[in-house]
């Protein structure tokens, strides 16, 4: 049940729910009843595809089905006819949020999250800039960049940073803001003026014992 309440906990920490308790774990019963139904035909757990359990919270949350009505698989294939069709309408959804790339969590409740390249596309069209492009998706593979995103409770961006890696003159890794913008590549506005604040003492070390190694992507 632990781990059922986790998917609930990460699930809830982004997408509509807001602040509700009651609706992050809403499908808390349905999961516990798909993993038992697992167990009795000795098939392997869906606690092994946590991703594809978020994606099928998504599709729920937004669609309201009747779910309990549903197995998982049958809940999968719903959910990928519905993102076809917000594919074929120029829709992108974000991808699940992993905790281990949130490097800070801001007084505002929003949070500054590292992309990996299969981020890049939602950034980009909600951001309406071209982070999207080939260019950085390789500046990302390489190790040239790291792509930081401002991000609400609701995981929706508010400014893209593109972060320089390179070494110091003692040969460490150190890692260097070449820009920042808000939405239509202008100023972020000042509503995130205080978050940039404290991202920028945050790679300084400034704030407690964080440390500017923290920039650099999780191993």
């Amino acid at each position: 049940m632990k781990r059922i309440s986790s998917i609930g906990d990460r699930f809830g920490f982004v997408g509509n729910q807001g602040n509700d308790d009651r609706r992050k774990h809403k499908y808390d019963v349905w999961i516990a009843n798909q993993i038992k139904k697992a167990m009795v035909a000795n098939e392997p757990s869906i606690l092994d595809r946590e991703d594809d359990i978020f994606f099928v919270l998504d599709w729920a949350t937004e669609t309201k089905p009747n779910l309990s009505s549903m197995d998982f698989d049958e809940a999968m294939e719903h959910q990928k006819e519905w993102l076809k069709k917000l594919q074929e309408q120029g829709i992108i959804r974000p991808l699940p949020i992993d905790p281990e790339r949130i490097i800070h969590q801001c007084a505002s409740g929003r949070f500054l999250y590292i992309l990996k390249p299969d981020d890049l596309e939602y950034e980009g069209q909600s951001m309406g800039n071209c982070v999207g492009g080939i260019q950085y998706k390789n500046s990302i593979r390489n190790g040239r960049s790291i792509i930081i995103s401002l991000r609400d409770r609701q995981n929706t961006p508010h400014v893209t940073i593109e972060v320089v890696v390179m070494k110091d003159g003692n040969g460490k890794m150190i890692g260097v803001v070449r820009q920042q913008y808000g939405k239509g590549n202008i100023n972020p506005v000042e509503t995130y003026h205080q978050d940039l604040r404290e991202f920028a003492l945050f790679s300084m070390g400034v704030t407690g014992d964080t440390k500017v190694d923290r920039v650099l992507p999780p191993k």
